[in-house]
């Protein structure tokens, strides 16, 4: 692949880590960003994997709209960060976990 990829990453909790070590095995991938409502969880996976932490998630779509990534992946539930936002604008979308527990919700 000619292009390297940037990627954004919410939720930087214990299964993120196995997300991290196999996005930063793939050489064109790179992590540019790196949310959590924990600081702590976003700096450690900062220091250890690269890119900016972020505490806060509108801040990451402010980011986003200036064209900063092209990946953004929901490690945690999205709907405790999106508020109704998801970043439209990134060309990739990969959530992990349910948005719904259920079609009636």
């Amino acid at each position: 692949m000619d292009k390297i990829l940037n990627v954004a990453l919410v939720g930087c909790g214990n299964i993120a880590q196995n997300h991290l070590k196999a996005l930063k095995s793939i050489p064109y991938i790179k992590v540019v960003a790196l949310c959590d409502i924990k600081p702590e969880r976003a700096d450690k996976a900062a220091a250890e994997f690269g890119g900016k932490a972020y505490y806060d998630f509108d801040e990451l779509i402010a980011m986003l709209q200036w064209g900063n990534f092209d990946i953004l992946a929901h490690i945690q539930c999205p709907v405790r960060y999106m508020n109704g936002k998801y970043g439209e604008e990134a060309t990739y979308r990969y959530i992990r976990k349910h948005v719904l527990h259920n079609l009636s919700s």
